[in-house]
C-alpha cells in the first residue's frame, strides 16, 4: 500500500491527492540533479495556483518540502518549487495536487 500522499505519475506527470480536509507534507526530491551537478540546496521557494494553501517551508541539502491544504473537491492544482544551489545554479519543477473527498 503507497503512503496517502505518495507522489504518482499520469500522461501529465506527477502529482499528488490530497483531501480536502487535509493538510500533508509535499517533498520533492532534488538528490539526483543535484549529484550530477555537484552542488547542494542553498535555498528554496514554493509557490500554488489559487485556492490552494502552502506553508511549513523546509529544506535539506536534496531535498525540498511544504504542507498543502486546502481547495476545493475535484479540481486540481500546480504546487513549484524553485531552488538556488550553493553553486548559483536555479531550477525549479511542478508537481500538480488533486483535490479529493475521502
Amino acid at each position: 500500500m503507497r503512503p496517502i500522499n505518495a507522489i504518482q505519475r499520469d500522461g501529465a506527470g506527477p502529482f499528488v491527492e490530497v483531501d480536502a480536509r487535509a493538510r500533508l507534507p509535499v517533498v520533492i526530491d532534488w538528490s539526483a540533479w543535484l549529484a550530477t551537478e555537484g552542488t547542494e540546496i542553498a535555498s528554496s521557494l514554493w509557490e500554488s495556483s489559487d485556492g490552494l494553501t502552502i506553508d511549513g517551508f523546509g529544506s535539506t541539502t536534496t531535498s525540498a518540502s511544504t504542507h498543502v491544504s486546502g481547495g476545493a473537491a475535484g479540481q486540481v492544482y500546480t504546487v513549484r518549487n524553485t531552488i538556488t544551489t550553493a553553486s548559483g545554479l536555479s531550477d525549479s519543477r511542478s508537481i500538480r495536487v488533486s483535490i479529493r473527498n475521502r
